[in-house]
């Protein structure tokens, strides 16, 4: 119990530095620098940072067998780790990017609240089964009727439809990303930090090659550069590894919910950063998000203990 708690938190605090991430972006833009060079940028310094920090540690703890009861029961084929880096860094994130560079940011976030929402419910149904539960689905119905009303009337104004189709994508690369995550990490197939840094190197990689063969190249600035770095060290590589990790005690609907608070969370960033104001049905909608997502762990919690009490007794 104390661990799910420990795994929510972890997990809310990592949707804030990723609502950051909205913001850095947009100046990373202004300064010339492609989507997709940014966001391979951003996760090959984050797998390097894993890598060099935590990966002697890392070994050192398993020569001595202090985590032998955590170690992989097999090896995953390398077919799998190319899945994990195309699906969670090269669609998920930056497909995002791109959506990012051709959209506005609250446009972003409207479609990444209800396509990662939808696209992890129907990944679900056809694999784990965790959004059967009579919870999670009425939840996630809630809390896309609040993400409508807070964007109501739908104006997308110079939109593209090439935009809202590759953050759509993205949402694809997410549920199936985040599926396979928490598929592995229950058969014991691997563990957070191996999840987390040969995928994010693999997508960073891939994305990276994109960037410098479709993109022009970005004239580094001593700001740019702190941005690129805070990026993929704070914003990747922590970030990353703390979601990853909290994957081992939620579900994939809870992890889907709580990705969603990155929208009130943008809302409020965008009040402090840019004194920017809303209307009473927009603060009913984000009134909604928080409390589907409330709902759905406080349900959850207390069917979790009434099984322990059961078992228990």
């Amino acid at each position: 119990m104390l661990k799910r708690m420990l795994a929510l938190s972890m997990a809310v605090l990592v949707t804030w530095i990723w609502s950051s991430s909205y913001f850095l972006n947009v100046y990373a833009f202004e300064q010339g620098i492609g989507p997709f060079t940014l966001s391979g940028l951003r996760f090959l310094i984050g797998s390097a940072v894993l890598g060099v920090i935590f990966r002697p540690n890392y070994r050192e703890k398993r020569a001595n067998g202090r985590e032998a009861a955590n170690r992989p029961k097999k090896r995953p084929p390398l077919y799998v780790w190319l899945l994990l880096g195309v699906s969670g860094y090269a669609a998920a994130q930056g497909l995002q990017y791109a959506g990012q560079k051709l959209l506005e940011p609250t446009q972003v976030s409207l479609i990444l609240s209800m396509g990662n929402t939808l696209m992890v419910l129907a990944v679900d149904r056809l694999g784990a089964g965790e959004s059967r539960d009579g919870v999670t689905v009425p939840g996630a119905l809630v809390m896309i009727a609040g993400v409508v009303l807070f964007y109501f009337p739908w104006d997308f104004g110079g939109g593209s439809a090439s935009g809202i189709a590759l953050v759509l994508l993205s949402s694809a690369g997410y549920a199936l990303h985040l599926t396979l995550n928490r598929r592995m990490l229950a058969n014991a197939w691997s563990d957070p930090f191996l999840l987390t840094l040969v995928p994010m190197a693999i997508g960073g990689a891939i994305l990276l090659s994109c960037g410098l063969a479709f993109e022009e190249a970005p004239r580094l600035s001593g700001a740019l550069v702190g941005v690129v770095l805070c990026l993929g060290i704070v914003n990747g590589a922590a970030a990353f590894l703390l979601w990853t990790w909290s994957q081992q005690f939620l579900t994939a609907g809870d992890s889907g919910l709580i990705n969603n608070l990155m929208l009130p969370e943008i809302a409020l960033l965008e009040i402090v950063l840019f004194d920017r104001s809303f209307e009473a049905w927009q603060w009913a909608g984000i009134i909604l998000v928080l409390a589907a997502v409330i709902c759905v762990q406080v349900s959850r919690q207390l069917r979790v203990s009434r099984a322990a009490g059961g078992r228990s007794s």
